[in-house]
């Protein structure tokens, strides 16, 4: 049996409110509040962590595929460290903490014991949060890109997203009809609220998310296929960051494709083309990149986000860093793998294969937005522990207690 970190059911619940007062930040700009709620979520973490270590509760349990993604994971640290000292600045002092944040924010979600109970306690969380917000969008007066409290829609969407997953944990749990129901309805509310945003970047990665659910059964148990679908994900989403900005020098796929983004209030080029062409240009040492700190500021003069974790990647660190950041994604890829296969009981191994799928959703997402390791910091916390959830989730013991409370009943 594998050594887990325990955490009971109250800290669960401080663990979920922090998550949700991660939305205060939201933007590329840390505010006050957000700075709070990050470092409070990160400090109940390595607490935790720490003090289970120190009472000798905690034994550190390394399997190939975890060496795999800590290795990867170190060395992209290493890249990102030189390439700060080739452009110091505040930019990539604030890249280069994030980034160590994270690592240290994984170490602990995959050292977790992710039980039927944690897992609940935050979907239940996550539905009150949804709930809530869909009230206010009616108060509000059903506005169009509806931004809730935070910045801008596209934030929202990127946060609602990950939440989808604990809505949906909750459903494959639940026995009841009339629960199940309720969490539908509470489904319905979510895609509502998506599509109020006028978000489509978070659409398609939904859509593919959701592709990738249904595909997996098939496709999870042939080591080939699997890594092939991987590959695939990641070579189309960067091959189409190329692609993008070319796509006008052909007028029919271009109309046909702008006709179906129109049906969301926007055209097909919303500007992006633009920029990603002239950053792409301005990379001049595409193997290595500029540094750390280098952004569409400095580049192209803009004070535009460059939309595209991947061209960041580029501007940063280069072809190589990029290459190792995907490596760090295909160690955890691996391992869903690896773990869903340990299992033996269908419902910890929908959870497994959910985690997959986010995964896949998060690398199209990237696509066109950068929260999963610059940027929001707090929507990119909550991606990183809904994929790796899928690392250390064991419902055997819980499920088994849930089933003979329910027996006495």
């Amino acid at each position: 049996m594998r050594p887990y970190l325990q955490l009971g059911n109250v800290t669960t619940v401080i663990f979920s409110i922090l998550l949700f007062l991660l939305t205060l930040n939201n933007n590329a700009t840390l505010s006050v509040g957000g700075l709070v709620s990050i470092f409070a979520l990160l400090g109940v973490c390595m607490f935790l962590f720490f003090i289970y270590i120190l009472k000798r509760q905690l034994k550190v349990y390394l399997d190939t595929n975890k060496v795999f993604f800590l290795s990867t994971f170190i060395i992209f640290l290493f890249i990102y460290l030189i390439a700060y000292f080739r452009f110091p600045n505040f930019v990539g002092l604030k890249n280069l903490i994030q980034l160590f944040l994270i690592f240290s924010f994984a170490i602990f979600v995959g050292t977790v014991k992710w039980d039927y109970y944690k897992i609940k306690i935050l979907g239940r969380t996550s539905m009150i949060f949804i709930f809530l917000n869909f009230i206010f969008w009616i108060i509000s007066g059903m506005e169009n890109n509806y931004k809730a409290y935070m910045g801008n829609p596209n934030s929202f969407a990127a946060y609602l997203l990950p939440l989808s997953f604990f809505v949906f944990s909750n459903i494959i749990f639940e026995h009841k009809k009339i629960n199940k129901i309720l969490y539908f309805f509470i489904v319905i509310l979510l895609i509502m609220l998506i599509f109020m945003t006028n978000t489509r970047s978070v659409l398609l990665a939904g859509l593919g998310g959701v592709i990738s659910y249904i595909t997996l059964d098939k496709i999870i148990k042939n080591n080939l296929f699997y890594k092939l679908l991987f590959i695939t994900v990641v070579i189309s989403s960067v091959a189409f960051t190329f692609i993008y900005p070319q796509i006008y020098q052909y007028p029919k796929l271009f109309n046909w494709l702008n006709e179906i983004s129109m049906l969301f209030g926007k055209s097909f080029y919303s500007g992006r083309n633009i920029l990603w062409q002239q950053l792409i240009d301005s990379i001049d040492n595409p193997w290595f990149g500029i540094g750390a700190g280098a952004n569409p500021l400095y580049l192209i003069d803009s004070t535009s986000s460059s939309h595209n974790l991947y061209i960041q990647l580029l501007m940063q660190v280069g072809i190589v860093g990029l290459c190792v950041f995907f490596l760090i994604l295909y160690s955890i890829w691996i391992s869903l793998r690896t773990n869903y296969l340990m299992y033996k009981d269908v419902t910890t191994r929908k959870i497994i294969k959910l985690s997959a799928s986010f995964l896949i959703a998060v690398i199209i997402h990237q696509t066109f937005e950068l929260t999963f390791t610059q940027n929001n910091f707090g929507i990119g916390l909550i991606q990183w522990l809904v994929i790796l959830i899928g690392l250390s989730v064991d419902l055997k013991t819980s499920l088994k207690k849930k089933d003979l409370s329910n027996s006495k009943v």
